[in-house]
Formats: C-alpha cells, structure tokens, sequence
C-alpha cells in the first residue's frame, strides 16, 4: 500500500529537534541495513506505516501491545500509540487494500494481538 497525504503538513511538526531517520546500523547484516534504507526512504516519499491502514485487519490486544513495546523498544503507551495504533481514516489520504509485505509495514508480533496474526518486517 502507498498512502500518500492531501495536503502537505506545514506546521510545527516540521520542526526539527530530533532525528527524523532511523538507519538502525548498529549490528544490522548487510540485507537487514539494505531493508533499513529503502524503508526509510518510503517515508522519506511520505509513505506511512502499512498497519494503521483503515484497510488492516489486525486486532489489537492493547495492554499486551503496550506492555511488548515498553520491554522491547522502550516506548511508553502515547508513544506506542503513536506508532502503532494511530489510524489514518482514509478522508485525509488515499490508500490501497492492505499489503503485509510493504516495505513499511511494521513488525506486529502475534503476542500482541487478539487472535495471534502477526506481520513481519521484511528483515526480520
């Protein structure tokens, strides 16, 4: 799926006081750091993350979402929120069915959903 934006965000968020890349090369193989590259520059085209797609079908199991993403990535709850579970509604955006296989889908472990379904970054 490719989800492209309306309209371009002007605001505040353009400000820039962090990172807004995340190579991830530290102890990555050579096929993991390719992966880390051409997913970054998805959303470098403003490609969004594939699983909050109003076309996903994944089933959330919130708390043991947040309590995987707080041991495994160190990310507090608005954090996981954030990245995980912020649905785009499909009136800002265009998008396609839901594609598990894109390049910028995110690693959904079954541990942390209802019914055990899993997706899979490519590199992992």
């Amino acid at each position: 799926m490719s989800v492209l934006p309306k309209e371009v965000d002007t605001g505040p968020a353009l400000a820039i006081s962090r990172p807004t890349m995340n190579f991830n090369v530290n102890d990555r193989t050579l096929e993991e750091f390719v992966y880390s590259i051409l997913h970054e520059f998805g959303h470098s085209l403003r490609i969004v993350r594939e699983h909050p797609s109003p076309a996903s079908s994944i089933l959330w199991d919130q708390e043991k979402m947040y309590d995987y993403y707080r041991t495994h990535h160190n990310r507090d709850c608005e954090a996981a929120d954030s990245d995980m579970l912020r649905w785009y509604d499909g009136t800002n955006m265009k998008f396609s069915e839901f594609n598990p296989d894109s390049i910028v889908m995110s690693e959904v472990p079954g541990s942390v959903t209802k019914d055990g379904s899993s997706t899979c970054e490519q590199n992992c």
